[in-house]
């Protein structure tokens, strides 16, 4: 199976806090080995695993809990809530300014995190580290592997970081100096999912206005800008994986505000999923990337 899809089996299996054993179909596909699960954070709402295999040593960040058919509500509308606190902050071993919430999710992992990942480096044969994640865990991903690379845990060349469906994670000098940091980096978006736009510009704002839950998000200060990470990966509205424009971003922020005008939340909600029935993992697997 070509890596960036074992990469997306595993970033699915982070919504499982199973044992380290679970013999899921998405641990069958990521095939990790020596794979440890870190829950923590307010009810439990940040997650992550490690675990090796035959090209590297994986991270993997879990995303937003879905909204439906979550066994414990409370910690869904937590884990909302900090995607929420949008603020910019200054991170310890972090360049530029990130999302205060997903630097909280971070923090509150790496005292466990990090003296695994170096555990498994120092055993893998393969000294490369790969870091993954879906939604706020592609968010998680660059600001954790920006933090790898400043903290010289494994130099910032043999970081490879694949996000499927994030959200951005900080601002612009954050944006250019991990880019310094950790070149080889893809973003993978898909078609009118919402997320990537996220936190939104001034313009994507108004897009906003009205929907419930985003109060705190319009009152922010028009200077309060995120920049997107790394390379974009997109797949268009024919399933062909294109690199970024200017025509492109029109037409994904006029498409995009089509379906929230017209209604049709549940297409955008669907175009952010990443199960092996979605559309990302077709074309993924069909690309053999």
């Amino acid at each position: 199976m070509p890596i960036a899809l074992r990469l997306l089996a595993a970033s699915n299996l982070t919504y499982e806090v199973d044992p380290a054993g679970s013999n899921s179909s998405y641990a069958n596909r990521a095939q990790l080995q020596h794979r440890l699960n870190f829950v923590r954070g307010i009810d439990r709402i940040n997650s992550a695993l490690v675990g090796t295999a035959d090209f590297g040593v994986v991270v993997a960040f879990r995303g937003t809990l879905p909204p439906v058919g979550s066994p414990d509500p409370l910690q869904t509308i937590r884990d909302w809530v900090q995607d929420l606190e949008c603020e910019l902050d200054a991170g310890a071993k972090i360049p530029g300014l990130v999302h205060h919430g997903f630097l909280g999710a971070l923090d509150s992992l790496w005292a466990e995190l990090e003296p695994a990942v170096t555990a498994q480096l120092l055993a893998s044969p393969v000294k490369k580290l790969y870091v993954t994640g879906h939604s706020k865990g592609g968010a998680m991903c660059h600001i954790a592997a920006a933090r790898f690379a400043m903290m010289s845990i494994i130099s910032g060349n043999s970081i490879v970081v694949r996000s499927f469906e994030g959200a951005m994670p900080g601002d612009n000098d954050f944006a250019t100096s991990y880019a310094r940091l950790v070149p080889d980096v893809i973003r993978f978006e898909y078609q009118d999912d919402a997320v990537p736009h996220l936190p939104p510009s001034v313009a994507g704002r108004e897009l906003l206005r009205g929907l419930p839950g985003f109060e705190h998000v319009l009152d922010l200060a028009d200077d309060f800008l995120y920049a997107h990470a790394g390379v974009l990966s997109f797949v268009d509205w024919s399933n062909n994986l294109v690199p970024d424009s200017q025509i492109l971003r029109l037409q994904r922020n006029f498409k995009l505000g089509q379906q929230l005008v017209t209604g049709h939340v549940s297409q955008v909600i669907r175009d952010h999923s990443i199960g092996d029935t979605s559309g990302l993992w077709a074309v993924l697997e069909a690309s053999g990337l």
